[in-house]
């Protein structure tokens, strides 16, 4: 088997670093906080709804169920569905 060695691409751009930067811990730290946005409904009418900008919940149970669907997909390794995942953050190009 041949082993490429990850970049700084697929590690992220903090991969190296000995410390996390300042902002993404005071952004990690604010996990779980809810704000309130504006959204359209079906039926076109704004509604507020509250909103956690830093979770992405349900992820991994869609991932499992497109997985089996798929037919190319021999085998694949899934999280725990109570892992937390973060979208992309603002600064992470």
């Amino acid at each position: 088997m041949y082993l490429i060695p990850l970049q700084k691409s697929e590690l992220g751009p903090h991969a190296n670093e000995k410390q996390m930067p300042s902002w993404l811990v005071k952004l990690l730290q604010t996990d779980g906080q809810t704000t309130t946005v504006n959204r359209l409904d079906a039926d076109g009418k704004l509604r507020k709804v509250r909103v956690c900008l830093n979770r992405a919940a349900g992820i991994i149970p869609v991932l499992q169920q497109l997985l089996h669907q798929d037919k190319t997909t021999d085998c694949a390794f899934l999280c725990d569905p109570a892992v937390r995942h973060v979208s992309k953050l603002k600064k992470e190009g």
